[in-house]
């Protein structure tokens, strides 16, 4: 970048889960990327997220963070003007999760020098009341902004679909930590399992249930039933999946089929004891677990929604089928069942495909090339 004032970027995100998790890892790569150019880089988070133990993991990086106060969107414009106030330079600000948009697009509205760039991770609500509110929203007040960044083709029909300027939807694909998931070697997979006293020699079946509705519990649940009358006695593990998931293994008769850990920190260990990831929501943005299980070189199977079509050519460990159980389990036995040599030429390959398309460094770069080109005295934006 030219010289030129300095530059700091603010990551705004209603975030407080209790694990660094990918979302974390990425906001460190942001700070990295940002870094080599000489930049700044701070983070606001909601409440929720004091005490968390990946706050030190940000803090050891070197990137300052701040928590904005309860009371709705008048408190968090109140408390972004006052921290805007205190930056000088040009400002990036970048928010996640909904709560920060509409503050941020308010709070920058006349202040020059300061772009806001909205980010958006999932599907939109499509209850009429939602769609309407979500209309003005990106319709109206997000012709403001410099961007909408959509993590994944779903998302982004859905803020077009509701108004957003067309030429400031741009999609980019989430990226993880391909170093974190190497493949899974024999020894860990043996470990995993007796950590987690599962059986060595059932499929094990991963899910990640944290909302089981909007993850598509019940579908997992039903895929389980389905698996055992083609003959697969799969144990299947949503994790997160709680009090909902207990439930579907009582009224299906899934007792000690259906298990639900809660959730850790070592997510690794979930991928290192299963055979396979599904991953069956119904709507989806582009999660990372789909990313995550290939880099592990799990075959990744999935409801075909937008946000689980990762690419034109995706490695051939991603199987998609159409949300119905019998589908899904058919096309999960016939990944269980691949020879074990084809077995381990897909998982080889899917990895390294994760590694060269998906990388998070590959993703910050990206997100970093959008923030120059919002930044004042660059070029209107305009998608590529």
């Amino acid at each position: 970048m030219a010289d030129g004032p300095p530059v700091t970027v603010l990551v705004l995100a209603d975030y407080g889960g209790p694990y660094r998790g990918s979302f974390i890892a990425a906001v460190q790569a942001l700070g990295r990327e940002a870094g080599e150019r000489g930049w700044s880089l701070q983070c606001g988070f909601t409440p929720v997220a004091r005490e968390r133990p990946w706050l030190s993991a940000l803090a050891a990086d070197g990137i300052a963070f701040d928590f904005a106060p309860e009371g709705g969107r008048p408190a968090l414009r109140s408390w972004l003007e006052r921290k805007l106030d205190a930056i000088e330079g040009d400002i990036v600000v970048h928010t996640h999760f909904t709560s920060f948009d509409l503050p941020a697009a308010a709070a920058t509205r006349e202040r020059p020098g300061t772009s806001v760039i909205w980010h958006v991770h999932s599907f939109l609500p499509r209850r009429p009341a939602l769609m309407a509110k979500a209309a003005v929203k990106f319709g109206r007040i997000g012709r403001g902004v410099a961007w909408i960044v959509c993590a994944g083709e779903g998302p982004a029909r859905a803020v077009r679909r509701r108004g957003a300027p067309a030429g400031r939807v741009v999609v980019l694909m989430n990226g993880i930590e391909t170093d974190r998931f190497r493949p899974i070697e024999p020894a860990e997979r043996a470990r995993a399992r007796a950590e987690l006293e599962l059986p060595e020699d059932a499929p094990v079946l991963l899910h990640f249930g944290w909302d089981w509705e909007v993850k598509g519990g019940p579908l997992f649940a039903e895929t389980l039933v389905r698996l055992r009358e083609l003959g697969v006695g799969a144990t299947g593990l949503s994790v997160g999946g709680g009090a909902d998931a207990g439930a579907a293994a009582q009224r299906l008769v899934l007792d000690r089929i259906l298990l639900a850990p809660e959730p850790a920190e070592d997510v690794r260990r979930f991928y290192a004891a299963a055979d396979a990831l599904l991953a069956t929501s119904r709507d989806e943005g582009n999660p990372f677990s789909i990313l995550e299980a290939l880099s592990c070189g799990l075959p990744g199977i999935g409801t075909d929604v937008a946000g689980h079509r990762i690419a034109d050519e995706p490695p051939r460990a991603l199987r998609l089928a159409p949300a119905d159980p019998a589908r899904l389990a058919a096309v999960t036995r016939d990944a269980l069942e691949l020879h074990p040599a084809e077995r381990e030429v897909v998982a080889h390959e899917a990895s390294e495909w994760i590694a060269a398309n998906r990388d998070v460094s590959r993703w910050a770069r990206e997100m970093v090339a959008l923030y120059e080109r919002a930044l004042p005295g660059r070029s209107p934006a305009r998608a590529t």
